[in-house]
């Protein structure tokens, strides 16, 4: 089996963390230093960007750091 590739949700998901990222005034490598483990800006714009899927982990995360609902992010 191989590795999953991102759909069209990783791509609206995305576009809300930039969303929800810009509001909060954050760069990437900020909102990346904030996540557990942390990530490069390089990935949080390859989320950005719809290329690299997710984890749940980091959505549950990121809702955190928004405060919004999981559910915020996937629609």
């Amino acid at each position: 089996m191989g590795k999953a590739k991102p759909t069209v949700m990783n791509f609206y998901i995305g576009k809300r963390i930039k969303e929800l990222r810009r509001n909060e005034g954050l760069s990437q490598k900020e909102l990346g230093l904030m996540l557990y483990p942390s990530v490069t800006y390089q990935q949080i714009q390859k989320y950005e960007k719809g290329k690299n899927i997710i984890s749940i982990n980091y959505i549950y995360q990121l809702a955190n750091i928004f405060d919004v609902k999981i559910i915020d992010l996937l629609s």
